[in-house]
């Protein structure tokens, strides 16, 4: 992108939150020139991601641009500050005054969670999105912009600096977290747009990522907060007003008197706390575990509720759930031929919603399969990992990953009791839903 049309894009402004997620350029105040320190974790992935990076350090810090002070630093689009805390205000002046950044991430903590509000108080001052302190970095269309080490990155992710960034093709799912483990949990386990670790939200608030979501046209926001004071609480209602074609949802940590204190020990002020359960609309969703969020949105990322499908089973147990939930289509009079084929010694009933019973075996079971994918339709396998040996799961494993990439993306896999078989099966491209009773998440 030419550098006039970039600088147009990348307005200063508060609302504008686009250098956070998709910045061209990124300094880091902080970094160590011998260990791998939070700060330093984050520019590696903005290197690897493709944009310039920078960094302030008396010694060369290795694979970065690196400066002896910030006044030499160019200005960029995304300024980290990984200092201690009691370097964080004068570092940032410096910056501000010095006109350094058109956006500033700032992950040293210290600040509300303590009773300091010098952070808080010199942001309101600023034209430009300041996110955090206390924060983790964040999720752009798959790739990982975090300090967590050990954060899986999906299989399938968009170029940081392409210009469909954050748009449909990818995904249309965002989170937005108080917590950075919340976030990697999600993050890991569903395809996200954006992903947003707030911290303590010393200028940017929760309500705002969500504002600046629904403007990038997600369909599915998803947002761990602890406490919600009153005023946050109705810049949410009305956004959820405002906004009837997307999905809300939200898992609030504090419930308790206990849990609240500690929300102060993390978040800062408890002070006049909301419950969101308050919250009733059909467009919103208040859920109360991490495994009904990531339910939630797998099915939603997979639109399994949303299309008429066929479906395959071994288990009169999942065909009934599935008689619950899912709308069917109906066999074309090939399929419905070849069918009876496969079944013709065996008690089972030929249709859309595909009842195979056990006795089938795994190799006409992998061949039912091929039937139902030979169609238009969209397909949902489900996998009862109890009824196979070791030698009969790898066969269906075998069969996935040899499946063309358009019939992987018509198929969803439901697994049930095995979390790790899900996780494989995903792992080979596939949209997966850990047991069939989460459509009842809907």
């Amino acid at each position: 992108m030419p550098p006039n049309q970039f600088k147009s894009k990348y307005q200063s402004q508060k609302s504008n939150l686009v250098p956070l997620i998709q910045p061209q350029s990124v300094s880091l105040i902080g970094a160590s020139s011998t260990r791998l320190n939070p700060g330093l974790v984050l520019l590696n992935k903005y290197k690897s991601a493709g944009c310039d990076t920078y960094a302030v350090n008396m010694k060369q810090v290795p694979s970065h641009t690196t400066f002896t002070s910030i006044a030499d630093l160019p200005k960029s689009d995304l300024l980290i500050i990984s200092v201690p805390h009691d370097q964080v205000m004068s570092t940032l002046q410096q910056a501000i005054s010095l006109d350094k950044m058109r956006a500033v991430q700032v992950i040293s903590a210290g600040f509300e969670e303590t009773g300091d509000h010098s952070l808080q108080q010199l942001s309101s001052t600023l034209n430009f999105p300041l996110q955090g302190s206390n924060c983790v970095g964040n999720v752009s269309s798959g790739n990982d912009l975090t300090f967590l080490k050990g954060y899986k990155q999906p299989l399938h992710r968009m170029n940081l600096h392409s210009e469909n960034l954050g748009q449909e093709l990818f995904s249309n799912i965002s989170v937005v977290s108080q917590s950075g483990a919340f976030l990697s949990s999600v993050g890991q386990n569903v395809p996200l747009n954006f992903g947003f670790s707030v911290g303590n939200q010393s200028q940017i608030k929760v309500s705002d990522y969500i504002e600046f979501c629904c403007r990038k046209e997600q369909k599915v926001i998803v947002s761990y907060v602890e406490v919600v004071n009153k005023a946050e609480y109705q810049k949410i209602e009305k956004i959820i007003q405002d906004n009837k074609d997307v999905k809300f949802v939200f898992y609030q940590g504090v419930r308790s008197q206990k849990a609240l204190k500690q929300a102060e020990a993390h978040s800062g002020s408890a002070e006049d706390n909301v419950q969101l359960t308050e919250l009733k609309y059909d467009n919103c969703k208040v859920l109360k575990t991490i495994n009904e969020v990531e339910s939630f949105c797998q099915i939603h990322q997979a639109k399994v509720l949303e299309n008429k499908v066929l479906a395959l089973t071994q288990s009169g147990y999942i065909a009934t759930i599935f008689s619950n939930y899912l709308q069917f289509d109906t066999l074309t009079e090939n399929q419905t031929k070849q069918l009876n084929l496969i079944f013709r010694n065996i008690p089972a009933k030929i249709g859309p919603n595909l009842d195979a019973t056990p006795i089938l075996t795994v190799p006409n079971l992998m061949k039912t399969l091929d039937v139902l994918l030979q169609g238009d339709q969209k397909v949902v396998f489900s996998i009862l990992p109890e009824l196979y040996d070791e030698e009969e799961i790898n066969i269906i494993k075998d069969k996935l990953h040899t499946l063309k990439l358009n019939e992987k993306q018509k198929m969803t896999v439901i697994v049930e009791n095995s979390h790790a078989l899900t996780e494989e099966i995903k792992q080979l491209g596939f949209n997966t839903i850990y047991r069939a009773d989460s459509l009842g998440i809907k």
